[in-house]
């Protein structure tokens, strides 16, 4: 199984509409001015798959942007997930648009109206990438206690900015470790059983 990002976009509160396209299994380099917005992609695709915050900083983006949109691809699928960008002050919107379909145009701004809640939304993304409804329950002796593997559990492992790359104390975006409020270690085996059970190196390829 793969899913991959073919495109971003974002929308003005006018109603136009800004894509970002990418090459797909290729591998995409970004580059631009200091500034320019380079950063913020990585908290728009992970505020579009399911982000319970937005962490899109605070400036020319937040304060243009209407809404944030991604398309992904799982082999001819096509899934548009558009989320609306939080009014001031405000750290999430409970505006969720979602198309699927084997060829699927960037809607208008007009037709952006909520048709799923985040949690239908992480539902829906869990299925997409195959995880089957599931309970991991720790070996007798351990303290943690069972967990239920899904799609926000591989979100922490997709994303590194760029002061990452070379920071020897730290491995993912800490954004995303909210959601696991234990310590990481404890829920390592999670992801583990995620990876046992969907196989996606051999049985879905």
């Amino acid at each position: 199984m793969k899913i991959s990002l073919e495109t971003i976009a974002l929308y003005s509160h006018e109603g136009q509409i800004r894509p970002l396209q990418f090459w797909p299994d290729r591998l995409n380099i970004i580059t631009g001015e200091s500034k320019t917005g380079k950063s913020a992609i990585i908290h728009i695709v992970d505020y579009c798959l399911g982000s319970g915050e937005c962490h899109v900083p605070e400036g020319l983006i937040r304060r243009k942007v209407a809404w944030y949109a991604t398309v992904l691809r799982k082999d001819q699928e096509r899934i548009f997930i558009a989320r609306q960008n939080p009014e001031k002050g405000r750290a999430t919107s409970a505006n969720i648009f979602l198309l699927a379909g084997a060829s699927i145009a960037l809607p208008q701004k007009a037709e952006l109206i909520k048709n799923i809640d985040l949690e239908a939304l992480r539902e829906f993304l869990t299925r997409l990438v195959g995880i089957d409804e599931n309970l991991h329950v720790p070996a007798e002796g351990y303290a943690r206690a069972p967990l239920a593997a899904n799609f926000a559990h591989s979100r922490i492992y997709c994303f590194q900015e760029q002061s990452l790359i070379d920071n020897k104390n730290q491995l993912f975006l800490i954004n995303l470790i909210h959601l696991w409020p234990k310590p990481f270690a404890t829920h390592y085996p999670i992801s583990l059983e995620l990876c046992r059970q969907t196989n996606w190196a051999s049985s879905t390829s």
